[in-house]
């Protein structure tokens, strides 16, 4: 199993470059996981895209169909984000991180699963806390 954090599957919704990477961990067995704040993260980067002017807000809103398909078929399992604010609190305050990115790292420790992340910070995070990541270029 491989936890998805949101930098990566927003490569994957925007087909961004290096997006093709997520999909074996989507294809997977066990299901990939992640908590459940990647769908309001994802909602974000969407906004951010219609604001730069690279999306419009209809593609905007079947990506965001496309993201609730994905939970809803089980093709990524999401869990609730207080399972791990306890863990993903001490670690952004140990390492300068935001909490919402914590969140993804306490959810790999639980089970000591790789980590999926195109974010070079959160990567180095999780490498010093010795778990395995996966990190698209």
């Amino acid at each position: 199993m491989t936890v998805i954090d949101s930098s990566a599957f927003a490569r994957l919704a925007l087909r961004e470059h290096g997006w093709e990477e997520v999909v074996p961990s989507l294809r997977a067995r066990p299901t990939p996981m992640t908590v459940e704040i990647l769908g309001v993260e994802i909602l974000k980067v969407l906004w951010k895209s219609i604001r730069r002017g690279l999306l419009d807000l209809e593609i905007a809103r079947a990506i965001d169909r496309e993201v609730a398909l994905t939970f809803d078929r089980q093709v990524i399992g999401h869990e609730p984000n207080a399972r791990y604010c306890a863990s993903a609190l001490e670690n952004a305050c140990e390492h300068s991180f935001p909490v919402y990115d914590a969140l993804f790292i306490a959810r790999a420790a639980r089970q000591s699963t790789p980590l999926l992340t195109a974010d070079p910070r959160q990567a180095d995070v999780a490498s010093s806390l010795r778990f395995l990541v996966h990190l698209l270029r």
